[in-house]
């Protein structure tokens, strides 16, 4: 049971790095020229951090803006599977109905 608490650990400290360098791409994302721009920092992030429910509706709101619907429905869902109680993600989602 040690070495599995152990494991537990070291897979949420690198959990925890990959989603910290994680935030620079998100940062690059919303500072982006363009929505194109903005998705790729945003696949960028979420490639080194799956979890991030924020980055997910973030990305979700920039395929709405770049006309993406199902793309952005897509990443709504996400970001609510990751926090079902995330408003905003359901604000968004309902929003594209």
């Amino acid at each position: 049971e040690a070495d599995s608490m152990q494991g537990q650990r070291e897979r949420e400290e690198k959990e925890r790095i990959a989603c910290n360098k994680a935030f620079s791409a998100f940062d690059a994302a919303r500072k982006a020229e363009n929505n194109e721009e903005g998705i790729a920092r945003y696949r960028e992030g979420l490639d080194l951090c799956p979890s991030d429910e924020v980055a997910h509706n973030e990305l979700g709101e920039t395929y709405a803006r770049a006309g993406r619907s199902a793309d952005a429905r897509a990443e709504f869902e996400a970001a609510l599977k990751i926090n079902p109680n995330f408003a905003r993600a359901q604000k968004n989602l309902d929003a594209l109905r």
